[in-house]
């Protein structure tokens, strides 16, 4: 009877419907009871941990999704920090029990849940099916409830479901999340860790424990071939190695200062039921990882800014030597909130004359974080000529000219496998006692249309050295936000 309230409840809601199949209690009286005791027993432990909300503040969270007689105190210590914070975005990433190869989200304005009604809504770019049925979804739900209706402006749920892809829809997909990422978001990723046991036809020689803890230790380090190497230890039974290896992906992409992620609960089923079922040598894992960083962002307007701000500084800089830095930006009125740099570009093209390089200079690396003493210094460069690979540029060619301005995050070590096309990359190799270095800035490999191997050639030939040298060389990549 309780179920077929719900749907119907549902349907004069215009709700999507969720799986009847309970892994919770689906009284909501009850419901309500056994989440506020969870909650109360968390708060009398205080094992709150800290979080920092900044102005480009995100985070991500993983969390388990078995039945709540085994996770429901797990999950209050997941999501209740996060009660009365003022996100502007949940994403969740859920993995598919049932196979398939696709990754979606589902069409729903909002789903009806055993505690009220959740709002929903879809990522732009992916596709659009029917909610799932899905358990490892739908036990999210209570929470997911409870942590929306805890922030006063509702900040809409986006689910999506992730199951087998190949790699260009997976690409695709990433891209997708990456454009639609601003800050204030949370990224939760529902996913249990190793299921183990006869029942699960994976009996290993090493303890769960170490096999969960391998897991855990590659997704706080982001490392996506240590995770993959740490599934392999564990049978790939871990439920949702999917969505993770999502996660890691996209937050490799991300450009993102500070991150910071650990280990905050983990646990399994056979010790938190020790005497459950005697004949029965299961046990599945659970974790909570929560990550956070601070987001490179900057709005549409402080963009459109900045631009303005480049064209007009160089431009009277071409007029007048005498200019001042502060005659200039006083009459630029920048948004609060800038980025403080690793380093930045600044490139100047000719439109009219089929987008000719016409000077480019910036530091990866500058002791100065200040954004507006690091741009003046890129401006004043280029338009005092320093940049003497190519003629000095004249006031009447002005006209014709385009600016793109490139605030880079300090290099990361990267190889061929994990390489974002979209990001600068640099060389560093050693041979025959002799050092050869190159650097693409971000931006370069896609706008000369090349694919990975293409690029990686080039910039060995660039550095001095053979085609394939690049093969035994070391390799850094950055991360930027390109504005033109």
């Amino acid at each position: 009877m309780q179920y077929l309230f719900i749907f119907f409840l549902a349907s004069l809601l215009n709700a999507c419907q969720v799986d009847p199949e309970f892994w919770y209690n689906s009284n909501k009286q009850e419901l309500t009871t056994e989440l506020t005791k969870w909650q109360d027993e968390y708060d009398k432990q205080k094992k709150l941990f800290n979080i920092n909300l900044n102005q480009n503040s995100i985070f991500w969270l993983i969390v388990p999704h078995a039945g709540y007689k085994y996770v429901g105190p797990i999950l209050t210590q997941a999501y209740v920090p996060f009660y009365n914070l003022d996100l502007d975005k949940i994403i969740i990433l859920s993995p598919l029990h049932q196979a398939s190869n696709k990754i979606f989200a589902p069409d729903c304005k909002n789903i009806q849940t055993v505690l009220g009604k959740l709002k929903t809504s879809t990522i732009p770019g992916f596709k659009i099916t029917k909610l799932p049925k899905e358990h490892a979804f739908s036990n999210q739900l209570p929470f997911l409830f409870k942590l929306q209706s805890s922030i006063k402006k509702n900040p809409i749920v986006y689910p999506v479901f992730i199951g087998n892809s190949s790699e260009e829809d997976l690409n695709y997909n990433l891209d997708q999340l990456q454009k639609f990422i601003t800050p204030k978001t949370l990224i939760i990723v529902s996913s249990d860790l190793t299921h183990l046991g006869k029942r699960f036809k994976f009996t290993p020689n090493i303890s769960q424990t170490i096999l969960d803890n391998n897991i855990l230790k590659s997704i706080n380090n982001l490392d996506i071939n240590e995770f993959e190497k740490s599934l392999d230890d564990a049978g790939h039974t871990v439920c949702g190695e999917k969505p993770l290896n999502f996660l890691i992906k996209l937050l490799k992409k991300l450009p993102i200062l500070e991150l910071r992620s650990k280990t905050l609960v983990y646990d399994n089923s056979k010790n938190i039921f020790p005497s459950h079922d005697q004949n029965d040598d299961s046990s599945v894992g659970y974790g909570v990882i929560f990550g956070s960083g601070q987001l490179l962002y900057l709005t549409n307007k402080q963009k459109i800014n900045i631009l303005e701000y480049t064209k007009s500084y160089f431009k009277i800089l071409l007029k007048s030597k005498s200019i001042t830095d502060l005659a200039v930006s006083k009459n630029i009125n920048f948004t609060n909130n800038l980025p403080n740099p690793y380093g930045l570009f600044v490139t100047i093209k000719n439109k009219k004359n089929n987008h000719e390089l016409r000077g480019c200079l910036g530091l990866l690396k500058s002791n100065d974080k200040n954004f507006l003493q690091q741009l003046n210094s890129r401006i004043k460069a280029l338009a005092e000529h320093q940049d003497t690979r190519f003629k000095k540029i004249s006031l009447e060619e002005y006209p014709d000219l385009t600016f793109e301005i490139s605030i880079l995050m300090n290099p990361e070590k990267t190889d061929f496998n994990l390489f974002d096309i979209n990001d600068g990359l640099i060389l560093n190799h050693l041979k025959d006692g002799l050092k050869y270095n190159s650097i693409y800035i971000p931006g370069v490999i896609v706008d000369a249309k090349w694919n990975k191997l293409k690029a990686f050639e080039q910039l060995s030939l660039k550095a001095g050295l053979l085609k394939d040298d690049w093969k035994k060389a070391n390799f850094q990549s950055i991360k930027s936000i390109i504005i033109k």
